[in-house]
């Protein structure tokens, strides 16, 4: 029986006449390659003019995954470049999982030279099948795609009133345990990266930390222990994983007194995902799992951002070093809006694009077609126990909220922001209001 290869070089893009670079040159992996684990090696060399080439940077989405030192043996340029001493330890060597990458995805090399510029030299386009763990969760993820302040705290408080939602109640709703498990498998699925991560000598004695595992490198394995690293244990440590999140949130639930009787619909468990690239390690383990996209007119999301800073007497997380109403505007519009828009368009056909303004003023027919997405009992009686019991407990809301009511915060940016702030909001969130529905002077008709 031939083993169906986990990934699958679709290119490698070599980029030439580089001005800094004497040469440069990417020898493994090469088209066309396949390979029997989750992991990519890569390998070749890089020689700058002026300033000599000091690592090498592997990049996915603007995210760097791995930085390797360039100084492996190269003695056949030795003879090719006589003149530059650098020439014999150009070389630099790897190999990286691409769990937790898009199926079809690519990875960029930059080669990062003494001056700190950095040089694009090569693209490595691949495809890999899905990590399969072989369990069967019991329970399905519900994946809250959301910045601050457009409502999450109201939307997760109303998600744990249902009986088939599980959401842990610690206020403000964000426990994150099953995406942990989630990063701990991507970490440990990891190659050595001793340079970065755990050292192979004296990791013991670091109690607060555990990395990529030192000894998962091919000086020290045989292709058959190699196999299993790769292969078999990413697998067998995605079951532990769905394991440990179905028996927290099971025991979290039987702690709410929700009891499951099999009938057929799913149990879902929600966390908050806060542009966190993790769901789609998510998405890949658990196909059944659901995403809802929040949004809100983001001319209000500045205006409440603002307001809860002044609340609180402190800065939101991530603005603590923003001192204008302006930066606050451009730093919202050019990461979070951006971000949420492309999430959107990645996922539009399987995502639910729930708008805050619609849960404020239709709750009833917005959670309806909300529990109608994920395949939930959407009767009347639900949704109104769900609201009653949601609204009841004001204290955790008073603590959140910057207006009188939830209603008097929609449409909020006509008289919180000048006219000149409102211009720049229209500027930078461009995109965005015309993406998410929301037009110029209003949110659709409200």
């Amino acid at each position: 029986m031939v083993a169906i290869a986990k990934v699958e070089i679709l290119e490698v893009e070599k980029y030439s006449n580089l001005a800094e670079l004497l040469g440069c040159a990417i020898d493994i992996p090469e088209t066309g390659e396949h390979k029997n684990t989750y992991t990519i090696d890569i390998s070749g060399w890089v020689l700058g003019k002026k300033y000599p080439a000091v690592a090498i940077k592997i990049i996915n989405n603007k995210r760097m995954l791995r930085k390797i030192p360039i100084g492996n043996q190269r003695p056949e340029l030795a003879t090719i470049y006589p003149q530059n001493p650098k020439a014999k330890n150009c070389g630099f060597a790897t190999s990286i999982s691409i769990i937790g990458l898009s199926t079809e995805d690519e990875l960029n090399l930059q080669a990062v030279l003494k001056d700190q510029t950095h040089i694009p030299i090569a693209k490595i386009r691949f495809r890999h099948q899905p990590l399969r763990s072989g369990y069967q969760p019991k329970l399905q993820p519900l994946i809250v795609t959301c910045v601050g302040r457009t409502g999450t705290t109201w939307l997760m408080q109303l998600l744990s009133q249902h009986p088939r939602l599980i959401v842990s109640q610690h206020y403000p709703y964000e426990v994150r345990a099953a995406q942990y498990w989630m990063q701990m498998l991507q970490v440990l699925s990891q190659p050595a990266n001793p340079q970065h991560s755990t050292p192979i000598v004296g990791f013991e004695n670091n109690l607060n930390l555990i990395g990529h595992n030192p000894f998962y490198h091919k000086n020290v394995n045989s292709p058959e222990t190699l196999d299993w690293y790769g292969n078999d244990y990413p697998e067998k440590l995605a079951a532990f994983c769905q394991q440990s999140i179905d028996g927290l949130y099971q025991a979290l639930g039987s702690s709410q007194g929700k009891n499951f009787s099999n009938d057929g619909q799913p149990i879902y468990f929600a966390e908050k995902y806060m542009l966190n690239p993790i769901k789609t390690l998510f998405l890949e383990l658990y196909p059944e799992g659901r995403e809802i996209i929040l949004v809100r007119d983001f001319r209000d999301v500045v205006c409440s951002v603002i307001a809860f800073n002044a609340k609180r007497g402190y800065d939101m997380a991530g603005q603590q070093q923003i001192k204008t109403d302006e930066e606050i505007i451009r730093k919202t519009g050019n990461f979070q809006a951006r971000m949420l828009v492309q999430r959107w368009k990645e996922c539009s056909q399987t995502a639910f694009l729930l708008r805050y303004e619609d849960l404020i003023l239709s709750p009833v027919e917005t959670l309806s077609q909300l529990l109608e997405y994920l395949g939930l009992e959407n009767s009347q009686t639900t949704i109104g126990t769900m609201l009653e019991t949601a609204s009841g407990d004001t204290n955790k809301m008073e603590k959140h909220r910057t207006t009188t009511s939830a209603e008097a915060s929609i449409g909020r940016w006509k008289s919180d922001l000048n006219p000149e702030l409102q211009e720049l909001c229209q500027q930078v969130f461009a995109e965005a209001l015309q993406e998410f529905g929301y037009g110029k002077s209003s949110v659709v008709e409200y």
